[in-house]
């Protein structure tokens, strides 16, 4: 007889886990994705989906070149790239121009590895809308240019 109760306790632990992470995730302002090293998305919260207005279901394991048009795909999948080679972090900012408008973010991409691994296996984007603040800098600027 094999008692299984540490197994769905376990089980149960990580469930619950995985719903409070991905709670945390959803309910994020910023835009957070993760694809595998090929390029294949995994996961995409709420505030991904809603800007991309693509739905999560839709674009699990597609590549960007299936879902963005090719400027935007290819720019996605270098920035990728970079990380994945470099095995390193990146924080850039980026103007996304998507349905003809530009928006302004402070992108975060980091390279997922398992422990004692060197060869990422993901890599995640943490992205922060920073277009209203750009735009508020912007028009302070103009205005004390006025003033000299």
């Amino acid at each position: 007889f094999f008692d299984n109760t540490d197994f769905i306790q376990t089980q149960d632990k990580l469930k619950a886990s995985d719903k409070r992470i991905r709670a945390i995730i959803d309910n994020s302002p910023s835009l957070i994705s993760l694809k595998d090293n090929g390029g294949r998305y995994l996961v995409a919260n709420q505030a991904f989906c809603d800007f991309f207005e693509v739905d999560e279901h839709r674009i699990q394991g597609k590549t960007d070149r299936e879902i963005f048009p090719e400027a935007l795909a290819n720019e996605f999948r270098d920035h990728d790239l970079e990380v994945l080679l470099k095995r390193a972090s990146s924080e850039k900012q980026e103007i996304i121009n998507f349905q003809g408008k530009d928006s302004v973010f402070l992108s975060n991409r980091f390279p997922l590895t398992v422990a004692n691994e060197r060869i990422p296996y993901a890599v995640g984007t943490v992205a922060l809308n920073i277009t209203a603040q750009v735009r508020a800098q912007e028009e302070l600027k103009k205005s004390e240019q006025r003033y000299k």
